[in-house]
């Protein structure tokens, strides 16, 4: 990735059989506060809105957030050498029973896009 060039970056995390995804659609301007908005759950999702979703139980339920529902903070964006690290929070609903809704509160972040995948 390269520097004022990067469009987007989605971050996954696995926690035993909870994967979280976190879509951020830019990171111009170093912004580093953003309010979370509705997902599509798309691993490839070109909406234009910070976005979160989860899926538990190898995908067997898959928990979206909608407008307003949380928060994710940039502490450091290093875009030059892919370090990103902040925090987030989130209410995420079922995609089934919309009545069903997580919260997930003081989240962190550390990625290292260049080991990432290693």
């Amino acid at each position: 990735m390269t520097s004022g060039l990067l469009k987007q970056v989605t971050m996954k995390m696995h926690l035993k059989l909870i994967y979280i995804y976190i879509y951020i659609p830019t990171l111009k301007n170093n912004i580093k506060n953003h309010i979370v908005g509705i997902s599509n759950a798309d691993e490839n999702s070109n909406l234009p809105n910070t976005h979160i979703y989860t899926l538990i139980d190898l995908g067997n339920r898959q928990y979206r957030s909608f407008n307003n529902s949380g928060s994710v903070i940039f502490s450091k964006i290093d875009i030059i050498n892919g370090i990103y690290s902040g925090t987030f929070s989130v209410k995420l609903k079922n995609k089934d029973d919309e009545n069903d809704i997580i919260e997930i509160t003081n989240g962190r972040f550390d990625i290292d896009l260049n080991t990432v995948n290693n």
